[in-house]
């Protein structure tokens, strides 16, 4: 099995955890999201650009916390790393390809958060970005440890996360000027 076919299937697995009731409450929250974007954009208060981040991003969000907070399973088990980079040691002293793919999909996982927050409003700077990226891989973090949901990393999966924001970020950036973002 080759990188790319090992990616794809631990990226799939992944998604196929989510139970069905964070999938239900997904297309609950995303319509109620969608009703109020309605109404801003009827009111002139936001644009379509502005309504269709907003669907997005609050729904991604909160598939992320599902996947990686309440769909996982309960460990009994407070598990902690707080040595920096630890999953590089990994890589390369013992070949963890496994803990590469998930340094990968870390990064991934934030890029849209990166991308939609400064849709939704255009003063956002990468500060901005950095600082919500950074909030809600912490909040992720803790959540783990608090609820013996997973593993509490200290620095990797942080840093992964707000990288991948940062490239979100640099995304929309390498984008906005196109004329289809314009109000």
């Amino acid at each position: 099995m080759d990188y790319v076919e090992f990616s794809t299937n631990y990226a799939k697995k992944s998604i196929l955890l989510l139970r069905p009731i964070d999938w239900m409450l997904a297309v609950v929250l995303a319509t109620i999201v969608a009703c109020i974007a309605i109404y801003l954009k009827r009111q002139n208060r936001i644009s379509i650009y502005q309504a269709i981040a907003a669907v997005l991003l609050v729904t991604y969000v909160f598939l992320v916390f599902s996947s990686t907070v309440f769909s996982r399973s309960y460990t009994g088990v407070h598990s902690y790393r707080l040595l920096p980079f630890w999953s590089y040691r990994e890589i390369f002293h013992y070949g963890r390809m496994d803990l590469l793919v998930e340094n990968l999909l870390n990064i991934v996982l934030l890029m849209p958060v990166g991308l939609l927050l400064p849709v939704l409003n255009r003063k956002l700077k990468l500060k901005h970005i950095i600082l919500v990226a950074s909030v809600m891989s912490y909040t992720i973090e803790l959540s783990q440890l608090i609820f013996c949901k997973g593993l509490f990393e200290l620095f990797d999966d942080p840093f992964h996360n707000i990288l991948g924001a940062v490239i979100g970020y640099g995304m929309y950036m390498g984008v906005k000027n196109w004329k289809y973002f314009e109000k």
